[in-house]
């Protein structure tokens, strides 16, 4: 029986087994390091750090004290990072690995209704990270907003805060001309004029209209993270949706559906291995959004035992696959090492 979908030209392809059964509350951030052939990610809500070495085939595993929100290459090697209280880098030259903040951008008041989700950093090493919205319990809203880290400058500030909801995936075109932000809850894909020599963003647009498309029926949830090939397909991970989907360049149609049908949260996405060749999928177990750890999710969990696991698809087989190295040395450095507005090097 063909799958329900939307868009019938569609090719689907569908992923039964998990490549890692790691069964993370809030598997986030995949993000391939070339240098290491090393797969990084993270599960926010315990709050973990894991390491998968390809060649070794090891699974590494750390905890932390404090949420790690999205994961960014270093130059010098290494990972930085947007965690509780702002920016860092983590420090694995100590026992355990430490979260060594860089800017702390939130108030301990804050610190009750704030965290940073997911992020990524320009070719130039500024690191752009998002908020979630919040409301708290004496019914004020705190929208989420859109931050910017310049290390050039030690500055932190947020650049929009216009009806965002939950802040999720970040990243460029391949002429880094245009940078696109996920707007999870209202199921929007924006795009941004980028000015990469200043590392600035102007005119926010809809870039892809999840509503629009029907994008909300057959199961499809709502767009979590993604990552972007040379072509300017955008391929989004889709929250309680049980899928990846691969938007077209313009943002109108769906080309691609990666299909995984016991993970009911598909969470984020990149591009690795040695050959750049594969597709790593994180999820989230039905209980990892914590509002609704009910009967209701309890009962989803069920329903999908592997949400929580991390998926890879093979796509050395597909036509017109050209995938980018969007997140290794070859496009941009990362971030520097130690103190930033003094050893960064571009």
């Amino acid at each position: 029986m063909a799958l329900p979908t939307v868009f019938p030209a569609a090719t689907t392809i569908v992923l039964k087994e998990p490549f890692l059964k790691t069964q993370c509350e809030l598997g986030e951030g995949p993000i391939w390091d070339p240098r290491t052939q090393t797969l990084h990610f993270i599960d926010i809500f315990n709050p973990r750090l894991y390491h998968y070495d390809f060649e070794s085939g090891k699974l590494d595993v750390e905890q932390f004290s404090e949420a790690i929100g999205c994961l960014a290459l270093r130059k010098g090697g290494g990972l930085a990072c947007a965690a509780k209280r702002g920016y860092a880098v983590l420090e694995p030259r100590s026992r355990p690995t430490t979260i060594r903040y860089l800017k702390e951008t939130f108030s301990d008041a804050e610190l009750r209704y704030v965290r940073f989700n997911d992020g990524a950093c320009d070719p130039k090493g500024i690191f752009w990270a998002g908020t979630l919205e919040y409301k708290t319990a004496e019914g004020d809203h705190v929208p989420g907003g859109l931050w910017r880290f310049d290390p050039r400058n030690d500055t932190a500030h947020v650049v929009d805060t216009r009806d965002i909801t939950d802040s999720n995936a970040i990243g460029w075109s391949a002429d880094h001309k245009t940078m696109f932000f996920v707007n999870s809850t209202v199921n929007l894909i924006y795009a941004y004029d980028y000015d990469l020599e200043a590392g600035t963003a102007s005119n926010r647009r809809i870039f892809v209209d999840g509503e629009k498309l029907g994008l909300t029926r057959n199961g499809y949830g709502k767009p979590d993270g993604f990552c972007i090939d040379k072509e300017g397909c955008i391929w989004c991970a889709r929250w309680e949706g049980n899928r990846i989907v691969r938007f077209t360049p313009d943002g109108k149609a769906v080309d691609l559906e990666v299909h995984i049908p016991e993970a009911y949260n598909v969470t984020a996405c990149c591009f690795g291995g040695p050959n750049m060749d594969k597709l790593f999928i994180t999820t989230a177990s039905c209980f990892a959004n914590r509002y609704y750890a009910d009967e209701k999710n309890a009962t989803n969990q069920e329903k999908y035992p592997m949400s929580g696991d991390v998926f890879m698809m093979d796509l050395s087989d597909l036509e017109r696959l050209g995938v980018k190295e969007h997140k290794g040395v070859p496009l941009y450095p990362g971030i520097g090492d130690f103190k930033w507005r003094h050893e960064f090097q571009y």
